[in-house]
Order: structure tokens, then sequence, then C-alpha cells
């Protein structure tokens, strides 16, 4: 006998096996198959139970969460002078200890144009540029230069053999050594 999924389902009832759902699926063609996976579906009609995922409290959801919530914030009182002026001290001492004195950014300036010169000689299209803590301000004493090597023209790495220019650079300055 040729079933129909009404048929078998007529024939055997609607409580199946896990093999008897197997062949009651394959009954039913695929493109009148529909999943919902909507609350009203899910939970057969009974209220969900709100839960927040900060606090894994229920009651409440996570955009609400009283944890999340920022304090209110309060006007500090003025500081008294005495204290104020401590502080001054203090920052203007840090400030004197970290920050590169003006010979130190001279030094750097002539390294620099000293190097980006010396790199031209070998590769005329080369250019040095400064990243980092010493171009954006917050290089302290003693901070490193980090250099950056490109070439003008180049607009991508493509066609460069870094290896090959590493290398060369490093036989130019070991036979200066």
């Amino acid at each position: 006998k040729e079933w129909t999924l009404e048929s078998w389902l007529a024939a055997k009832g609607t409580e199946l096996t896990l093999k008897q759902l197997d062949c009651a699926s394959s009954l039913v063609p695929k493109n009148m198959v529909s999943f919902s996976f909507t609350s009203p579906h899910m939970i057969e009609g009974s209220s969900t139970m709100t839960f927040c995922s900060v606090c894994l409290q229920e009651g409440h959801k996570a955009d609400t969460c009283p944890c999340e919530k920022l304090p209110k914030i309060k006007r500090a009182s003025k500081p008294d002078p005495q204290y104020d002026n401590v502080l001054a001290k203090m920052f203007d001492r840090i400030k004197s200890k970290l920050l590169p004195k003006e010979t130190e950014l001279r030094k750097r300036d002539l390294i620099m144009r000293d190097l980006n010169g010396f790199i031209c000689r070998y590769f005329a299209d080369a250019e040095l540029t400064l990243f980092g803590s010493c171009a954006n301000g917050f290089a302290t004493h003693r901070s490193d230069l980090d250099i950056s090597l490109t070439f003008r023209g180049k607009e991508t790495p493509e066609g460069l053999d870094f290896i090959k220019i590493i290398e060369e650079l490093g036989g130019i300055v070991k036979r200066m050594a």
C-alpha cells in the first residue's frame, strides 16, 4: 500500500516512536515543511521567564540590569589649596623626569636626518618616517625611535624584496664598523 501522511497517521495514530517519526517525516514533501521557533510555539502558550545575562538574576534583561546603571556623579569639593599645590609640584616633578630634554629631541631629529640621508645614498626613493610615541608626542626620556622605511612611488609592497633590502642595509652598516 502506498501511504500519504494523512493515511499513515490515521492508521498508526499520532504517538510515534523515533523510527515511526522517521517514516512519517519521509512522507512529507520537503517544500511543505516549515519550522517556527517563536515563543508561543516553543513554550506552548505558557509565560517565559525573563533572565539577565549580566547578573544572572530573574525578572529583568541585561539592557535594564541595575548592576549596569552608572552611579550619579557627585560634584567634588574644591581641593584645599595646599593639596592642590602638592599635586602640582608632584606632576611637575614627574614631567621633568619623564619628558625628553630639548637636547635629546634635537639629537633624535639629527639621527633621523642623517639616517634618511645615509639610506637615500643607497636607495634613492627610500623615505624614513617616525611613528609611535616619538611621532605622536607621548615620547619619554630615552624612548626608542620607531622608524618606518617606505619607497616613494610605491603604494603597495608588491615587488619589494624585503629580505634583500634588509641584508643590503645590514651589509652596508657592517662594512662601516
